[in-house]
């Protein structure tokens, strides 16, 4: 099964500007991000954006030999690629961090149709892909800031403002450079997310439930 993610391709180079790196610290009131953060939220990004475009296009099961040969192959490659980078050390080429990308693109994409193959028998779950990217989120502003990934929550504010926090920023922040990603390049399929920002964060706040996190876990 070929990846359907070509088109969006050219446009993952805008999770990694400069922009959105200030725009994500800005987002959990860091000044001086470390690389690691900086890295973490970009790729997360990279995969939510692979996963809602393996989401959108069905797999059968007859698919998964060859699905897991696939996988195979591009761990392979993410792993010698991967070796690579850090030759370089802080001076990895821009070849090579295009490479790294796409590696991981296409590992994210044949994981999750792997995944799916089950899934599909009793229903697709719409937001599968944001909820992995929330944990995503969730578990690199930890590391960065030593705090719990929280979303408050305000019932009497008003639309768009009931929900809070720097977790929340984040998710915002990181969120609006997928959808912009995902509106250039085009593809006809919906992003798989909640469409206004209570129903993302809300969403969210609800997913990082301990409960919740358990079940993913198991």
């Amino acid at each position: 099964m070929k990846m359907k993610v070509e088109p969006a391709k050219p446009h993952f180079k805008l999770a990694f500007t400069d922009e959105a790196n200030s725009r994500w610290a800005a987002a959990v009131g860091l000044d001086h991000p470390d690389h690691k953060f900086r890295d973490g939220i970009t790729f997360a990004v990279v995969l939510f954006l692979t996963s809602s475009i393996a989401a959108a296009h069905r797999v059968v099961p007859a698919d998964r030999e060859a699905l897991e040969r696939q996988l195979k192959r591009d761990r392979k490659a993410k792993h010698l690629i991967a070796q690579s980078c850090r030759l370089y050390g802080e001076n990895v080429p821009s070849y090579l961090e295009v490479a790294v990308t796409e590696a991981i693109a296409h590992e994210a994409f044949v994981e999750h149709a792997i995944a799916e193959v089950g899934v599909f028998k009793t229903g697709r779950q719409p937001y599968r892909p944001f909820a992995k990217f929330v944990c995503a989120l969730g578990d690199h502003y930890r590391s960065a800031t030593n705090e719990a990934p929280i979303v408050k929550f305000n019932n009497a504010r008003g639309a768009g403002e009931r929900c809070s926090g720097h977790f929340a920023e984040l998710i915002e922040a990181a969120f609006t450079v997928a959808k912009l990603i995902w509106k250039r390049s085009g593809i006809k399929a919906s992003l798989f997310a909640p469409n206004s920002k209570d129903q993302r964060l809300d969403y969210a706040r609800k997913e990082l439930q301990p409960k919740r996190a358990k079940r993913r876990s198991a």
